[in-house]
């Protein structure tokens, strides 16, 4: 985590492709660490290419947004994943007084 105040997103994976116990992990963590992930994280964008399971992660994706405090987001490609990250912190930057 950074010590000092940088604008990120994280552009995750997708889920499918990792293991429940990293799922589990990474969660914790979250969980764990969530005030200061929400002190510097502008959101976190994943990938669900599996387009039967995206309404479902989605949906999840909302609960932890929820849970967070910061925008968790999910599309179906890279391309769309690097388009939102973008307009996250192109919204941060808008939004800022330096």
């Amino acid at each position: 985590m950074p010590r000092r105040s940088y604008s990120f997103i994280v552009n995750g994976d997708d889920p499918a492709q990792r293991h429940h116990d990293e799922d589990k992990a990474r969660m914790l963590w979250l969980k764990e660490n969530k005030g200061r992930l929400a002190s510097v994280c502008q959101g976190i964008v994943s990938v669900m290419q599996d387009s039967q399971r995206l309404p479902l992660v989605e949906k999840q994706a909302a609960g932890l947004q929820a849970a967070l405090g910061i925008p968790f987001l999910v599309t179906a490609n890279l391309s769309d994943a690097n388009a939102q990250a973008i307009s996250l912190l192109q919204n941060t930057a808008a939004g800022s007084t330096d």
